[in-house]
């Protein structure tokens, strides 16, 4: 089985946040969930992506390998959202 979007964008929002409160809250996802769709990629990757026995969870040398694409992927989905009227420069700047 392999990794899908969902996934991939709650493993780097968990990067991001720091906390797995935090990241399920920026996800709109009850943190139960948020940590049942963590497992899932794990399962589906085959190796854990956390380490979880710190207070704050660490990547895993294999989370660190995975991060760059879903990492490059949630800049590139970010970016594609901005605003057409922004990215051409157009609108008022407020006082």
């Amino acid at each position: 089985m392999h990794p899908d979007f969902r996934q991939l964008r709650n493993f780097v929002a968990l990067v991001e946040y720091g906390s797995f409160n935090r990241a399920a809250e920026a996800v709109c996802l009850s943190q139960s969930a948020f940590s049942r769709c963590i497992q899932a990629l794990e399962q589906s990757v085959g190796h854990p992506l956390f380490d979880r026995q710190s207070k704050l969870p660490t990547l895993t040398l294999h989370g660190q390998k995975l991060l760059p694409g879903p990492r490059r992927e949630a800049d590139s989905d970010r970016h594609r959202r901005v605003s057409p009227s922004f990215a051409a420069g157009e609108g008022a700047l407020s006082d």
